[in-house]
């Protein structure tokens, strides 16, 4: 456990260095773009929001075909390749494998803007999260946790940026 305890205070300040440098990024965005581009904090809430569902479903859902609308089509597959796994961990915790979020915290990682904004392109965003979680077969035992997403979602000139997709889990 202690490893845990002295593994995040490094990867907070990793985490809020990289954050600091893509937050500046994506003001600049948004000031260009204004309603075009997304506001920075909607965006995270958006990602905090998505980052605890994807993981309480992967650990608890029967089924993951409600998923695939949130997800790109690879990151769809791999989580189809790992159902074994996923089957295993139900298993074991039966109606407790879920998780309790104490606190998230998310930090934009990454800013992969496309060269021009005059043309379609696909944008990326790299967000990590910090969290303190329990699991509710173990409610007694807090995990510290550092996991990430990559999100894609497509830029058009006139209308702006589309819809969020996870692309990778990290």
């Amino acid at each position: 456990m202690a490893s845990s305890v002295m593994f995040l205070p490094l990867r907070r300040l990793k985490s809020r260095v990289l954050h600091y440098v893509c937050s500046r990024q994506w003001e600049t965005l948004y000031s260009s773009y204004g309603s075009r581009f997304q506001d920075l904090e909607d965006f995270l809430d958006g990602s905090k929001q998505a980052y605890k569902y994807m993981q309480n479903e992967l650990c608890t859902a029967d089924s993951v075909s409600h998923l695939k609308t949130m997800v790109s089509d690879k990151l769809y597959e791999a989580i189809l390749l790992s159902l074994d796994e996923r089957e295993e961990w139900r298993m074991e915790n039966f109606d407790k494998g879920g998780l309790i979020f104490e606190d998230v915290e998310a930090y934009v990682e990454q800013i992969s803007a496309p060269e021009s904004f005059e043309v379609k392109a696909s944008l990326t965003a790299d967000v990590s999260f910090l969290s303190a979680v329990r699991l509710e077969s173990q409610p007694e035992e807090v995990m510290f946790r550092a996991d990430g997403f990559v999100f894609e979602t497509q830029w058009d000139p006139e209308q702006g940026i589309g819809e969020w997709k996870i692309s990778s889990i990290y």
